[in-house]
């Protein structure tokens, strides 16, 4: 018995050192361990995938003009509070965020709304772009970290995704992941009045990605957006 016992043990050290020292693992409890099917649930354990980056400290320092725009902050967590951001942000009206999907699609904040008013955007993500409309100019300044590839989920049809880098990059370069696999990327001009377009095959006003901004991306099938 005390040998099956260490051999299990082992096993599962083994497990341990893969995961500490593998970027994407699939891990799969092997069926011969006396729990693998979890005789208490009869529940079998599922396969699940372990994706790690490097990430290194990147502080976002941007300059918002009045007016109009899609953002994004490559330097902050996947999620973090809403009020978290708000604070660093210039004077702004409102922000709205785009989920694909949901019934209702839009999810907005208004600081200056009565308080009994139920306010659904709660939280903010690097992954994902706002429209914001700042009142007046002003600085966005947060010390956080930059993980690199940056990714971005993108479900089939509109997504409003956040660009994860904190460098420009041509619009060739920076959807290379996801070639084939979109029909359009646009975002706001820096004016805010009017849209700027790539589409692949027929070229477009857009030729460039910059940190800050967010873009809307029409995909054909669920992917990841990966740019490094």
């Amino acid at each position: 018995m005390k040998r099956h016992i260490s051999h299990a043990l082992a096993i599962i050290a083994v497990y341990t050192i893969l995961v500490a020292t593998t970027a994407t693992l699939l891990l799969t409890i092997p069926h011969w361990l006396p729990f693998a099917q979890n005789a208490l649930t009869g529940m079998v354990p599922a396969r699940s995938t372990v994706n790690i980056v490097n990430a290194t400290e990147a502080s976002c320092n941007a300059t918002f003009n009045a007016g109009l725009t899609i953002a994004s902050f490559f330097c902050i967590p996947t999620y973090v509070d809403r009020d978290t951001i708000t604070t660093h942000l210039p004077p702004y009206e409102a922000i709205f965020e785009y989920v694909p999907g949901a019934s209702d699609p839009w999810r907005s904040y208004n600081p200056n709304l009565p308080a009994y008013v139920v306010q659904d955007l709660t939280y903010f993500t690097r992954e994902k772009g706002y429209y914001i409309r700042f009142t007046s100019p002003g600085q966005f300044n947060y010390p956080g970290i930059l993980p690199k590839p940056g990714r971005a989920p993108l479900t089939q049809g509109w997504n409003l995704a956040g660009y994860v880098l904190n460098e420009t990059r041509t619009i060739a370069n920076a959807t290379a992941s996801i070639a084939g696999n979109y029909t359009v990327i646009r975002t706001l001009d820096p004016t805010g009045s009017s849209y700027q377009t790539y589409q692949p095959g027929l070229g477009g006003s857009l030729n460039q990605t910059d940190p800050y901004k967010g873009y809307w991306i029409n995909a054909t099938t669920t992917e990841v957006w990966e740019v490094s």
